[in-house]
């Protein structure tokens, strides 16, 4: 009687050579008699790439993903996250980082913990602390990291730290508007935890409405409905606003205008 079957089971790569000779067999017991045994096994080459594609950084200070240029706070909280295609795991000793002159480690920073992924992908590991490393002014973050089959991935990023508080690019859009607007702008500051206070002001200068907003160090946006301080939508024409900021640090206050048309 003729029969057929099939099976499926994993490889594990990882120690074998590019080209590896594989060898599957069927081994019968003693009561099955085959009178031909030449196609009892198969032999083949098992091909395997190397993983040539290198591994990729993303830094985060204060939770916001940072780019060349940005400003941050003097003491942030730092989470770098390691991605791979490669089920390899990552070791604390593949990932260097660098602040300024300054080599990062468990006894250069606070809180410092080194969170290995293992098997998963594409997140292979993140490393977080709490920095005390930034100066006042420019400062340059390097990361380099390795994955298991020694493709790299460098990260050079120059972020600023203000030495005062400031408000810049303020604006509200659209302008004019019928309903609602959406305010934005960018704060500079040597720490988190502020906030934002908005004064809105008819032309008789009377203020019509107010609201706070927790803002961050970098870019700042929030939806406001053209409303006053009984929930009223307030009628057409010319408004005034004044940002204030509620801050350990003095920051001065900016002013702008809208115009409400329906």
């Amino acid at each position: 009687m003729n029969e057929e079957s099939q099976t499926s089971f994993d490889i594990e790569t990882i120690s074998l050579e590019t080209n590896t000779h594989l060898l599957a067999s069927l081994s019968l017991d003693s009561s099955q008699k085959d009178i031909y045994t030449f196609n009892n096994s198969e032999k083949r080459i098992l091909h395997i790439i190397e993983d040539k594609i290198k591994p990729t950084i993303e830094l985060q200070l204060d939770g916001i993903k940072v780019k060349n240029g940005d400003y941050v706070s003097i003491t942030p909280n730092v989470e770098i996250s390691l991605f791979d295609n490669s089920i390899q795991p990552v070791n604390e000793g593949d990932i260097q980082v660098r602040i300024n002159a300054k080599y990062i480690d468990s006894t250069a920073e606070n809180n410092y913990f080194f969170d290995p992924k293992g098997t998963d992908r594409p997140v292979k590991a993140k490393l977080s602390f709490i920095s005390d490393s930034l100066d006042i002014g420019e400062n340059i973050i390097t990361i380099m990291f390795s994955d298991a089959t020694g493709n790299r991935d460098t990260s050079r990023v120059t972020v600023f730290v203000s030495l005062n508080g400031f408000i810049e690019n303020v604006k509200n859009s659209p302008n004019p508007f019928e309903n609602s607007t959406s305010f934005s702008f960018y704060f500079k500051a040597p720490h988190q935890g502020s906030t934002a206070n908005i004064s809105v002001y008819n032309v008789s200068g009377q203020k019509v409405s107010s609201f706070k907003k927790e803002i961050f160090i970098g870019t700042n946006e929030f939806d406001w409905e053209a409303r006053d301080e009984n929930g009223a939508s307030l009628p057409i024409g010319m408004y005034f606003y004044r940002i204030t900021i509620e801050s350990e640090f003095y920051v001065d206050p900016l002013f702008g205008k809208f115009v409400i048309m329906r």
